[in-house]
This record gives structure tokens, C-alpha cells and sequence, in this order.
């Protein structure tokens, strides 16, 4: 790659990945203020587990499950990709909603049927 191609891939790499990172904080927050009893909880968890700014560390962090169960469940709600989601067919003819699907196949499956699936069952 030339230099100019390294600092074109370097900038669409940094926002995407910041793009995400951004929207799933944000998904995650917007949840947290709609209940303010699971943004109290999980305010409670992390300030009793630090002392001071400089305690709060990747390591740590791991431990805090109320955190790591709202940040799972964030991504499951509000996912951070713009693009559906794809399944691909297996190799024999498959039955899908009553219709016969050939193999090899690429069924779209949208992110919001993905985020609202698990809350139906």
C-alpha cells in the first residue's frame, strides 16, 4: 500500500470504529435514562467498587456484572451496525415460513428483527 493508502484505510477505519462505539454508548444511555432505577443500580455497582478515577481499569471493570449485563443487553437493543444481519441456506433445500428456500441462499435478516426477537419469547 502507498502512504496514501494507508492514511485513506487508516480514516475510515477510526470512524467506523468510533461511529459504533459512539452509537452503542448512546443506545445504552438513552435505555439507562427511560429507568432510572437501573441507572441508579448500576451508579451503585461502579461507585462502590472505586475509590478514585485512577482505580477504574480494564481489569476491574470486568467484574462489575450489573455494568457488563447492561452493556450486553445494550448491544442487543441497540445494536451500533447499520446493516442487516445475513443467513445463508444450508446445503439441502430448506422450509422457511412454508416456502422452499434452494440451497446456498442469502436470507437478510434486519437488525430490528434481531433486537425485538428475544423480547417476543
Amino acid at each position: 500500500m502507498t502512504h496514501s493508502e494507508i492514511v485513506g484505510s487508516t480514516t475510515v477505519m477510526v470512524s467506523a470504529g468510533g461511529e459504533t462505539t459512539a452509537a452503542a454508548i448512546t443506545g445504552m444511555t438513552y435505555y439507562m435514562l427511560k429507568n432510572r432505577e437501573i441507572l441508579k443500580k448500576a451508579q451503585e455497582e461502579v461507585r462502590s467498587s472505586f475509590n478514585s478515577l485512577s482505580d477504574i481499569t480494564t481489569k476491574p471493570v470486568e467484574n462489575l456484572t450489573y455494568l457488563n449485563a447492561i452493556i450486553e443487553e445494550g448491544l442487543r437493543m441497540y445494536p451500533p451496525n447499520p446493516a442487516s444481519f445475513a443467513r445463508r441456506t444450508k446445503k439441502m433445500v430448506e422450509v422457511i415460513d412454508g416456502y422452499e428456500i434452494p440451497p446456498n441462499v442469502r436470507i437478510p435478516w434486519p437488525r430490528t428483527s434481531k433486537m425485538f426477537l428475544l423480547t417476543l419469547l
